[in-house]
């Protein structure tokens, strides 16, 4: 039987003996004229307004239902096996698609979303076309979101466990990261968007055949006795074309200048440290929109000599500008990290802190300089930079003390743009390195710059840095803000990047942390309280971007 009930009076309104078996799935039309219901194979409806009515047969279905919705334009189906369809109020049959085992989660205006095995396939009703995925791993530490193009975002741990299947050949995502990585998809397939970047559908008739990359020496296993290494790579174009070769060790890239050309390949010097030396070559296709399958090999060195590993610092904090703009934290910030980050597990090491009008882009370059004649690659080396911020034509620019903001091009060239700081990143031969990027978008600033930084996507910011972290192997903290808003809070005294920095290396009020903290614990432990310190302040959870290079280092104790 179908049962109406009144929740008012507590009865039964009507009843109708749909016949043996009862019905699978029941519900109103939109506009509540009648009742649709599924027995096995049919969609029946009902004009319950009159009682005497008899059932239509609306629509014949393959199996059995098991989710039956109905919205503006006609009835959505989802039954046995996966197969959702589309008909229209006239019982005509507009769409089907095969989705496999899921199970209808949720229909909202133009979007079905459908779960199976932890993850949610997203189905543009009006077109019954596939228009997204989101998928979860590991209870939900890595996640995933693709469009129907390719487009993707997600995080480290999610990248790692999901690939491309194309033309039987299997591609990581990060292979097509340069290309096809893209912050805030999730919100574009939602919302049934085409996304920020127009690309083509990613799919074996237009993927490109990487170079293939091997490393022909040393041999993966051996233990060497000298710390000067000579690493072989070769490069076969397979028809798309090479460029930037680069090799990694232990998750740092190292600088161009380590590279020379060889007969058959390329020669890269590497100085070994003591213990495991992890070995990664990489490359792209001529337009660097595909990497190669990386190359790598563990090496081992256990006698080899060297000195202590050193901590190296640079901190910069800009609070007045040439220009006229002004923060409040920045430089107390900075100071503040400078004077508390030591650490029992290195011997002191160079550090900078360079404030205000020391932070100039010509300062800060040479201060990096500095530091990497100093280090060495056993060495650790920690960048804070505190200031304004903003994105160029896609890439992200840290606003120096004498940074010009007349306009687009003055600014991107008197300010530190990603690809020079990951250039000089890369200079530094320490390859233990952590970047923290504490640059805002003030309201108070939106008047002098105007579109230079108030109206910057933020989803550009999270792009550019995320390639500088990748393209230089840094570990990488960023605080992400509103467009036109500087997190800084009085009560905390410090912006709440640096205040969660500073929790969790445990020198807040000058206590110790009793707990070794590594690079990658500290990236977590800062990614959850920074939202938590902002919505108990301003009532607005700030996120934190977050990558992870290589092998994961030591800091504090």
């Amino acid at each position: 039987e179908i049962v109406e009930w009144s929740l008012t009076s507590k009865r039964d309104r009507l009843r109708k003996n749909v016949g043996l078996g009862g019905a699978d799935q029941v519900l109103y039309s939109q506009d509540s004229s009648r009742i649709y219901f599924t027995t096995r194979g049919t969609i029946s409806s009902w004009d319950f307004m009159d009682p005497d009515a008899e059932f239509e047969t609306f629509a014949s279905i393959p199996r059995r239902c098991e989710a039956l919705r109905a919205d503006s334009d006609g009835l959505l189906a989802l039954t046995e096996g996966g197969y959702l369809s589309r008909y229209n109020y006239s019982g005509e049959l507009k769409s089907r698609l095969r989705l496999g085992n899921a199970a209808l989660f949720d229909l909202a205006e133009n979007l079905a979303l459908l779960t199976s095995g932890g993850s949610v396939t997203i189905v543009d009703t009006a077109t019954a076309r596939r228009i997204g995925f989101f998928s979860e791993f590991n209870k939900g530490q890595g996640w995933v979101a693709v469009d129907s193009v390719g487009r993707f975002d997600g995080n480290e741990e999610g990248f790692k466990r999901l690939a491309f299947d194309l033309g039987n050949q299997t591609y990581p995502l990060s292979a097509f990261f340069n290309k096809y990585y893209q912050p805030g998809i999730l919100k574009d397939i939602l919302e049934v968007e085409v996304g920020t970047r127009s690309l083509p559908t990613l799919s074996a008739t237009n993927v490109q055949k990487p170079p293939s990359v091997s490393i022909s020496e040393p041999a993966s296993g051996e233990v060497i006795q000298t710390r000067d290494l000579k690493v072989t790579v070769k490069v076969e174009d397979e028809g798309s074309g090479v460029s930037e070769v680069s090799l990694f060790h232990n998750g740092h890239r190292l600088p161009d200048s380590s590279m020379k050309k060889i007969d058959g390949g390329y020669q890269f010097e590497v100085k070994a440290v003591r213990g495991t030396n992890d070995i990664y070559a990489s490359a792209f296709t001529g337009d660097r929109s595909m990497e190669a399958r990386r190359a790598r090999i563990r090496v081992t060195a256990p006698e080899l000599e060297t000195r202590k590993p050193r901590l190296h610092l640079l901190t910069v904090g800009v609070d007045e500008y040439k220009s006229g703009l002004a923060l409040k934290f920045a430089e107390d910030d900075a100071t503040a990290i400078s004077k508390t980050l030591n650490s029992d597990l290195y011997e002191v090491g160079e550090r900078r802190n360079l404030t205000n009008q020391e932070a100039t882009l010509s300062g800060i370059l040479q201060a990096v300089r500095e530091i990497s004649q100093a280090a060495e690659p056993q060495d650790a080396f920690v960048v804070y930079l505190a200031g304004h911020g903003t994105v160029i034509a896609g890439e992200y620019y840290f606003l120096p003390h004498d940074a010009e903001v007349v306009s687009d091009q003055s600014l991107a060239s008197s300010s530190l743009s990603a690809e020079s700081l990951a250039e000089a990143l890369r200079a530094v031969p320490a390859t233990k390195q952590l970047l923290v990027l504490d640059s805002c978008h003030s309201g108070a600033a939106a008047p002098i710059l105007g579109k230079a930084v108030a109206a910057r996507s933020g989803l550009e910011e999270i792009r550019s840095q995320q390639m500088l972290a990748r393209t230089s192997g840094t570990f990488l903290i960023a605080a992400t803000q509103a467009e036109a808003f500087a997190y800084e809070i009085p009560e905390l005294k410090h912006g709440v990047l640096t205040y969660a920095l500073l929790e969790g290396l445990g020198l807040i009020e000058g206590e110790k942390s009793k707990d070794e903290v590594t690079a990658n614990g500290l990236l977590q432990s800062v990614s959850n309280r920074v939202p938590e310190l902002s919505e108990q302040y301003i009532r607005e959870r700030q996120q934190v971007i977050q990558y992870s290079s290589g092998q994961d280092f030591p800091l504090t104790r």
